[in-house]
């Protein structure tokens, strides 16, 4: 008799606890999903060699997005870039913000690729540096969605979550940027696009941030310029592989020295876009890393 009670009220607390977990769950703020596939296969990572820039793709089985566009000038390139990858479709556009080196290209992309969703960092400076963006938007009928910290969201068997800006803190652009980060399996990319000290500040303290910034691959933040923090937030996501994205010779300074001796130090291989567009792959479990000449 004692053993069928017990046996009943542990069955109760199961239940009670899955409740509790699908409460939870139902609460996370939530982006549309993708559809996620049966089978992990390969995420392929593209940091395209666009100078002083950012263009990131990622590819996982059918489905492909867009991390910004470059300049205008470059965008060209962005796109034949993708049309070479045999990428017509995107699931996702994402600006990480409103600078010129990030949004520039966004409106040759639209016009080139069909687009699923759009995704943009919050505006906080000059609305019209994205002018030619959003009325491309406007002209194919689409809304860009301005996700928060903690939305996230499949592009197939990869998880992508928004990890910051943390907070409505008044910020500059950069310290605007979306950072993503995107788990595959037993690997994770982190991508911190223009961040700067207040963003890296909030990143740093935001609970479980030990969790959120760990990361094999590290898009390194504002192309490799120095910040007061840059040397902790590095140590808190100890890469592997740390992808820069600046032209080649130290052009404008960039890569600072310090950035790169302190990723060195943590025994990091280090690679800059300037010197040919890198490609980074993960199987869930292992990643290589290839450089292709532009």
């Amino acid at each position: 008799m004692f053993r069928y009670l017990r046996m009943v009220i542990l069955s109760l607390c199961v239940l009670c606890l899955a409740g509790c977990a699908a409460a939870i769950n139902a609460d996370l703020p939530r982006l549309a999903p993708v559809e996620q596939s049966e089978t992990l296969g390969a995420l392929e990572v593209f940091f395209f060699d666009v100078g002083k820039a950012d263009s990131i793709l990622l590819r996982q089985g059918e489905h492909a997005m867009l991390i910004d566009a470059a300049t205008n000038q470059e965008s060209r390139y962005v796109v034949a870039r993708l049309q070479e990858e045999g990428i017509h479709k995107l699931d996702v556009l994402l600006i990480t913000h409103e600078n010129n080196d990030h949004v520039g290209g966004a409106h040759r992309v639209l016009r080139t690729v069909e687009v699923q969703r759009v995704y943009m960092g919050r505006m906080v400076e000059d609305r019209r540096r994205m002018g030619e963006f959003l009325e491309t938007l406007e002209t194919k009928g689409m809304e860009a969605k301005t996700p928060v910290a903690g939305d996230h969201f499949m592009l197939g068997s990869a998880q992508v979550t928004v990890i910051a800006p943390v907070g409505d803190t008044p910020r500059k652009a950069n310290d605007a940027s979306l950072v993503l980060r995107v788990d595959f399996g037993q690997t994770a990319f982190l991508f911190a696009a223009d961040a700067e000290d207040l963003s890296l500040s909030e990143m740093l303290s935001a609970p479980g941030s030990r969790e959120h910034l760990r990361a094999q691959v590290l898009k390194v933040p504002h192309h490799g310029q120095a910040h007061a923090l840059s040397a902790s937030f590095f140590a808190a996501v100890d890469p592997q592989i740390a992808v820069i994205t600046a032209g080649p010779g130290g052009e404008d300074g960039l890569p600072d020295p310090a950035v790169t001796a302190a990723l060195e130090r943590l025994g990091a291989q280090v690679y800059i876009t300037g010197y040919g567009e890198v490609k980074v792959v993960s199987d869930g479990f292992q990643l290589t890393t290839e450089t292709i000449p532009r």
